[in-house]
């Protein structure tokens, strides 16, 4: 221990080494009494120790004896008591279970009852229905009959012409009969009336008949014999004589049969006036008897309902029963029971108090015995030491002198100033400040007489000693001790958090800005207690570790991540080179590792197992890696069962707050009160802060030098095996290098947000590699799409490495190197298999082979690759996978950075596993998960820019290295890409030139070598723009076929100018000059648009081009009319191409069509629309075409016929909707482009290509 603090501990340690040495040089008896003192008074303090921890010891074990027999007591005694309640139980439980069946057993058979009556009811219901519907049924078919037997007898009457007869009589007889009388009567009148219509009256009238005929056949008879004999008269009488005779005979005997039908029909109508009456009497029966059988069938269920309170009452009874028995039970097994436990409690508490007693008596007299003999020794001791008092104060005298050097020495010269710079809140000038601990922090001053040592008289002798009015200025050194404890009880809780607060404020002025980092952990203040400090992460988080933290998640978290850093600092940096982060500093330099503090209030509170143990690590290992502890302890509290108390004891300083004193506390236990410095205001540290966090800002960044990495010499190095580019420094000596084409690494992936540094390391990458490697050994494709210009310098130094610069690039333009670099892939793989070759160093191998270099295609940001889940994402998603699987034979590799690697549309994740090297910057932590791994967070513990993570095997956490990227301003780039340019002129020789596509610059057409080098050779043609991929202008060739015309749609007029201007300039050096009128160009510019002229001053270049006015528009599509009639009627189809140029055809109004519904014909001229029509229909065919703009979609529609529009299959959209977009060709794709981007639609070839459509001259 080597601070201000320590030495006064120190200077009290020499006081009592120099009494021991004169005491040996005295020889007197004096030291042999005091040691003799001593050994009596340990002797004695070890005896009274022993004793008391016997005493104790027995104490403990009698109790535990007497609570052991108690314990088995009161068990057994609960155990009879509540094996008899048990019974009691049981008993009352078994006549519950017995009452609880009988009741289970009535209510079955309550319900078995209940359903039984409901049955009988319902059965009884259902009979007396169906006798009340066989009575009813019954009387219906008895009255039927009756009715038609009364029906016949009324006609046989009728016929027979029968006296009626009296049937009042017969009436008489039916009055009073019953129902059954009734019924019999009806059957005896049935029967009778059966009889007479079945036998009688048939018989009657078969009999009539017969003797009718005979008696007249023998009257005739009889009369015809008498004629013979007698007169006519007479045998007319004889022979009515012989048929009347019989007929009297039969007429009484008729009248009989009459008269017993007239009976029997009269019999029949007395029955059926009765017939409602004895329906009556019927109804009335069937209703009582319904009623009898309603009464039973209410008298059942209200039986039943009866029976089961009955039973319900009985078992409550029953039950009430057997509970007042049950606790009459439990009552008498109590109280049998009581007054044999107490009185066993009160023979073992007797006999317990009597054991007490006799320790305490046997203690006692122990006691009195060693105390006597303590003050005999003490008096002995006494009497010896007044004699050789003297001589020791005169040998103790000498110890003064050394102890005010000790507080004189000029070390402590630095107290004095970190102590005036506290007051001052300005941090001291101090050299070697980035890169050492402070020497101390000051916390104070010390004053002599408060000192405390183990002996009061040492005390007094030594504050005797010092000089009068002597303030020591006191500090601590944290080069040894991992942490500073200070201990307070609840009470003074804020005084020893002002104390915390004062070393940060120490740390933070003594150190160089930036190079001190708190944790502050608050979970009882909240944060509050150390809010002060939060200031600093308004300037740089870090400072603060992002906020205080008070939740025990958080809590574990960070103290995770210290200890995740503090292994990276002791595998990474120190390993077995340097015994400390101080000395690992000192060599590193720029890149020396900042101190941390962690600050911790109200330890153990709100500190789980897992953050104990961290917490742990941290106090072991901490001070070695830079990380230091600041602990405040409740007193309150008991530590955890999980932490190791002697981790607070070693190697610390400790620190003890009563009634807001604080005091240190030595080796030896002794303490010493200090005055510590009172706190400055609020608002002043506040501005403290502010300055710190300021300074800290300016001071964070870290500048490795290129000239760490760069080469001693030119393209020196070859990439046969391996492809080695140095970018940063790893720790204090090392450098980090990029390593591809060996094992799996062969691809690398980059990541890091806004502001971490991923540019300089892509700069640093493309540089280093063109000044370590010849163009013969390496090729580079760079390619970025964001938006700026990071990558221009490289086209504008022509570096010779680079094949292919695309800068703020289109997706179509990154789609169309991956293709050139998989037709390389082919190339290369048809000559390997030509030569027998497997990979790049087999074909090196080979003698008298052209040089075949390694190719580095660098993309950034190439996730806009797949913002768009398109056909051009999928197959740039399949050529990056070919890349990456197949790269690896022939020398190919890739490396692609991005900000994030995350969204919804991205490179596939079995792409992304092919590519081994991770290098990781500052980035969020899903984004660091995501680049090195599921389980590797550690990117999100980076701190400062430029500072990244090299990781070789694919995320795995132990192939973690951390590095710092070499600065690359853009002085220095530019100025060694200026050196490497004049290097290669001399030996080096461009095989074709360098592809620069740069996405925001515009195209010109004077610099358009398609419309500059064209002629009338390849026939005509129009050229309107440069591509956004690697290939020739974007142009079309005029052919005699069908739809051979061009539209343009787009609301942008400058565009269009300038698509219109290169289409003249193109027909005018495509077409013969000998053609007159070869192309017509009818100009639609409002006279006050500033693009009025622009076409004229162009066709001006060219003979046989003309410009007219839109008024013009009319005649010139007439003549063109005619050209067409005259060559389809004279067979001049071959005559040579004129072009027709419709500039802004909104205007012409002339043009319209004009829908005709009449059937008239016409012999003069068609309407100019229908020339325009026909035009468009037939005069591609034979060389005439029309190149035509138009503002909007909705003017075209108005000018042109929908039928019309299948005319046009040449189109080039500008930017519109996608509605819009979608009417012309079927896509929506025109609505993505920009405002210098223009899509063109060939129906032919069903081609859709984006392309930078020409400006105007001089634009």
């Amino acid at each position: 221990m080597k601070g201000s603090l320590q030495r006064v501990f120190l200077a009290l340690n020499v006081l009592e080494n120099l009494r021991d040495l004169a005491e040996v040089q005295l020889g007197q008896p004096l030291a042999k009494s005091n040691r003799e003192k001593q050994r009596l008074q340990v002797e004695h303090e070890e005896s009274l120790a022993k004793i008391k921890e016997q005493i104790s010891h027995e104490r403990q074990n009698l109790s535990e004896e007497h609570q052991k027999i108690l314990n088995e007591r009161r068990s057994k005694n609960k155990r009879e008591l509540s094996g008899s309640v048990q019974g009691i139980q049981d008993r009352f439980d078994s006549e519950a279970k017995k009452l609880v069946t009988e009741i289970k057993r009535l209510e079955i058979e309550l319900s078995e009852a209940k359903w039984l009556a409901e049955a009988v009811i319902e059965e009884s219901q259902k009979r007396l229905h169906r006798e009340r519907e066989e009575e009813k049924k019954s009387i219906n078919e008895l009255t039927s009959k009756l009715l038609s037997t009364k029906t016949k007898l009324s006609r046989l009457q009728d016929k027979t012409m029968l006296a009626s007869f009296d049937g009042e009589n017969f009436q008489s007889q039916f009055e009073n009969i019953s129902v059954d009388e009734y019924r019999s009567e009806i059957c005896k009148s049935t029967e009778d009336a059966k009889q007479l219509t079945t036998a009688k009256l048939p018989r009657l009238f078969r009999g009539i008949g017969p003797s009718v005929s005979l008696m007249l056949l023998a009257g005739i008879v009889t009369l015809l014999t008498s004629y013979s004999i007698t007169p006519l008269p007479v045998a007319l009488c004889i022979g009515f004589s012989v048929f009347i005779t019989p007929l009297l005979i039969a007429i009484p005997a008729t009248r009989r049969w009459g008269k017993s039908a007239s009976e029997l029909v009269d019999r029949m109508g007395k029955l059926s006036s009765l017939q409602p009456q004895l329906e009556m009497e019927s109804n009335k029966k069937w209703a009582k008897a319904a009623e009898e059988l309603r009464q039973k069938e209410w008298k059942s269920p209200l039986e039943i309902e009866r029976r089961l309170k009955i039973a319900r009452e009985k078992n409550d009874e029953l039950l009430d029963q057997a509970r007042d028995s049950a606790r009459v039970d439990a009552r008498e097994a109590h109280n049998s029971l009581s007054p044999k436990l107490e009185a066993e409690l009160q023979s073992l508490e007797e006999q317990t108090e009597r054991e007490a007693f006799a320790l305490r008596e046997k203690h006692a007299n122990i006691e009195h015995a060693e105390y006597r003999r303590y003050q005999e020794c003490l008096q002995e001791l006494t009497a010896k030491a007044e004699d050789l008092e003297a001589q020791i104060m005169a040998e103790w005298k000498s110890g003064t002198d050394e102890f005010n050097q000790l507080i004189k020495h000029p070390e402590n010269q630095d107290l004095i100033r970190f102590a005036a710079a506290t007051s001052r809140g300005n941090p001291p000038k101090q050299e070697g400040a980035n890169t050492s601990t402070p020497s101390e922090l000051f916390i104070g001053f010390v004053d002599p007489a408060t000192f405390q040592t183990v002996y009061d008289s040492d005390s007094e002798l030594l504050r005797s000693l010092i000089e009068p009015n002597t303030k020591v200025p006191v500090g601590i050194s944290l080069v040894d001790p991992e942490l500073v404890v200070t201990r307070s009880s609840q009470a003074f809780r804020n005084a020893a958090i002002e104390f915390h607060k004062s070393l940060m404020l120490q740390a933070l002025t003594t150190v160089a800005p930036g190079k001190v980092r708190f944790t502050c952990i608050d979970p009882v203040g909240l944060g509050d207690s150390l809010s002060d400090f939060m200031h600093l992460a308004d300037f740089d988080p870090r400072l603060i570790t992002d906020r205080i933290w008070t939740e025990k998640s958080h809590i574990e978290r960070v103290l995770a991540d210290t200890v995740a850093h503090m292994e990276n600092v002791i595998q990474k940096y120190l390993r077995n080179d340097y015994s400390s982060i101080q000395d690992y500093n000192r060599d590193a330099g720029e890149i020396s590792e900042p101190f941390r503090f962690i600050v911790i209030n109200d330890f153990p509170r709100g500190f789980s197992e897992v953050a104990l143990e961290s917490l742990s690590s941290i106090i072991t290992s901490g001070s070695r890696c830079g990380v230091y502890v600041v602990l405040h302890v409740d007193q309150s509290l008991k530590l955890p069962v999980k932490f190791d108390p002697s981790l607070l004891e070693t190697n610390s300083v400790k620190f003890q707050v009563h009634e807001d004193q604080l005091s240190a506390i030595g080796p030896d236990g002794s303490s010493i009160d200090i005055a510590s410095k009172p706190l400055p205001e609020p608002q002043q540290i506040t501005t403290l802060m502010k300055e710190i966090g300021a300074s800290a800002i300016d001071a964070s960044r870290v500048e490795v030098p290129f000239s760490a990495i760069r080469p001693q010499e030119l393209w020196a190095e070859t990439c046969d095996d391996e492809l080695v580019i140095p970018l940063g420094r790893s720790g204090a000596k090392n450098l980090q290098s990029i390593r591809l084409g060996r094992g799996t690494s062969q691809h690398a992936l980059i990541a890091g947000r806004t502001g971490s540094g991923k540019s300089t390391l892509l700069h640093v990458l493309i540089a280093n590699a063109s000044l370590w490697y010849p163009p013969e050994e390496l090729q580079m494709y760079l390619v970025d799409f964001k938006k700026g210009v990071e990558f221009k310098t490289y086209a504008t130094m022509n570096l010779p490495h680079a094949n292919a610069v695309a800068v703020e690039s289109d997706r179509e333009f990154g789609l169309s190197l991956l293709q050139r670099i998989d037709r390389e892939l082919s190339q290369r793989g048809d000559t390997f298999r030509k030569l027998g070759v497997q990979n790049l160093p087999g074909y090196r191998a080979l003698s008298g082979r052209p040089p075949m270099p390694r190719i580095l295609l660098i993309i950034d940001e190439f996730q806009e690759l797949f913002v768009e889940d398109d056909r051009l994402a999928q197959e740039a998603s399949l050529l990056l996978d070919r890349i990456v699987r197949q790269g690896r034979a022939f020398g190919v590799h890739a490396i692609m950075g991005s900000q994030t690697l995350g969204g919804a549309y991205a490179l596939a994740k079995s792409t992304m596993s092919q590519m081994q090297i991770r290098i990781a910057l500052q980035c969020s932590e899903s984004d660091s998960y995501l680049i090195l791994g599921e389980d590797n967070g550690a990117a999100r513990l980076l701190g400062r820019p430029g500072e990244a993570i090299y990781n070789d095997a694919g995320g795995a956490v132990s192939a973690n290295a951390p590095f710092q990227i070499v600065w690359l301003g853009d002085e220095e780039r530019d100025s060694e890409l200026s050196h490497l340019q004049k290097h290669a002129e001399s030996t080096f020789t461009r095989d074709q030139p360098m592809v620069v596509f740069e996405g925001s610059a515009p195209v010109h057409i004077e610099n358009s070598i398609a419309i500059n080098e064209a002629s009338t050779q390849a026939g005509p043609h129009i050229w309107l723009g440069e591509p956004v991929a690697i290939r020739g202008p974007v142009g079309l060739p005029i052919k005699r076929q069908g739809g051979s015309n061009l539209l343009i749609v787009g609301q942008q007029p400058e565009t269009a100018v300038g698509l219109i201007s290169a289409a003249l300039e193109s027909l005018g050096r495509t077409l013969p000059e000998t053609t007159p009128e070869r192309v017509v160009v009818i100009d639609g510019t409002p006279s006050e648009d500033p693009l009025t002229g622009h076409l004229e001053k162009t066709a001006a270049n060219y003979s046989g081009v003309s410009v007219k006015s839109w008024r013009e528009a009319e005649d010139a599509v007439a003549t063109f009319h005619s050209d067409l009639k005259d060559r389809l009627a004279n067979g001049q189809e071959d005559n040579s191409t004129r072009v027709l140029i419709l500039h802004g055809l909104q205007r012409f109004r002339g043009l319209r069509t004009v829908e005709d519904f009449s059937f008239s014909t016409s012999e003069g001229p068609p309407a100019p629309d229908k020339q325009f029509e026909e035009l468009l229909r037939d005069g591609p065919t034979v060389g005439l075409h029309v190149v035509t703009w138009c503002d909007s979609v909705t003017n075209l529609n108005r000018t042109i016929a929908r039928g019309t529009m299948r005319d046009f299959e040449l189109k080039v959209l500008l930017q519109m909707s996608a509605a819009d977009s979608s009417l012309l060709v079927d896509t929506p794709a025109a609505s993505q482009l920009g405002g210098d981007r223009a899509l063109l639609s060939i129906e032919e070839t069903n081609q859709l290509e984006k392309f930078r459509p020409y400006r105007l001259r001089g634009s």
